[in-house]
């Protein structure tokens, strides 16, 4: 009875040992999304299910170091894949928003979407954007809803801008006061031309026409890839073409 009794310590001795190991592995094994936002699929491939999306710093813990595709263990204790590529061991550093609202200050520029490729609307001077994430993603990208654009169908709209591009503005009273403003751009005729809809290799230049009077200078061309980071599954493709 006594061994028995001894035996039973034992083998819960062990499992506590081994529950704290696990824990430590675990633990061990945080990692951090830097893309701002990113694919988890079912499988390890980029063309299998997509069963969530998760955001830029969000924490992941890892099951599996495959070179390629990791798997990972989200905070809903859902099970899935990501690439490789886009996490980070340590938490990825955000610069903040300086204003809740911002106003367009070059003559026109580009909101994108959220894989950054796509161009959903063309801004113009003056224009009133809210801020939607007080993150800068990548320090460089706003994320912003159109308040009151020169041509409403604009309105509404929501997705990323450069923050070159744009200033703070410490008031706004949603009435004709953009109205007011448009000797400044009555120069410039709408953009009619249908946007795009292909993935944009280079984001460079943001600004349709040159900012007025000294145009930003151009981003190296090493920054370019900077650009795709937050596309969840054009980079993957493009990996694996690669391979």
């Amino acid at each position: 009875m006594r061994n028995t009794k001894r035996i039973s310590k034992i083998i819960l001795s062990i499992f506590a040992l081994t529950a704290v190991a696990s824990a430590t592995t675990l633990a061990d094994d945080f990692m951090y999304v830097k893309a701002a936002h990113l694919n988890v699929r079912a499988a390890g491939s980029a063309k299998s299910k997509i069963i969530a999306t998760v955001d830029s710093g969000y924490k992941v813990t890892v099951l599996d170091n495959n070179w390629k595709w990791k798997k990972v263990l989200l905070e809903n204790w859902e099970v899935g894949f990501v690439n490789w590529g886009y996490l980070v061991s340590q938490e990825p550093y955000f610069e903040k928003v300086d204003s809740l609202r911002y106003t367009v200050k070059s003559w026109t520029a580009f909101l994108r979407g959220f894989d950054l490729n796509r161009k959903v609307a063309v801004l113009n001077n003056s224009d009133v954007l809210e801020v939607t994430s007080e993150k800068v993603y990548l320090n460089k990208w706003i994320q912003i809803r159109v308040v009151n654009a020169k041509y409403p169908r604009y309105n509404d709209r929501v997705g990323y801008i450069a923050k070159r591009l744009v200033a703070p503005i410490e008031w706004y009273e949603a009435s004709d006061t953009i109205a007011a403003n448009d000797t400044i751009r009555d120069s410039y005729s709408e953009i009619t031309q249908e946007m795009p809809a292909a993935p944009v290799v280079e984001a460079v230049q943001d600004t349709v026409t040159p900012v007025a009077p000294t145009p930003p200078p151009a981003e190296e061309a090493s920054n370019s890839s900077d650009a795709w980071e937050d596309s969840a599954d054009m980079e993957i493709e493009n990996l694996l073409k690669g391979l």
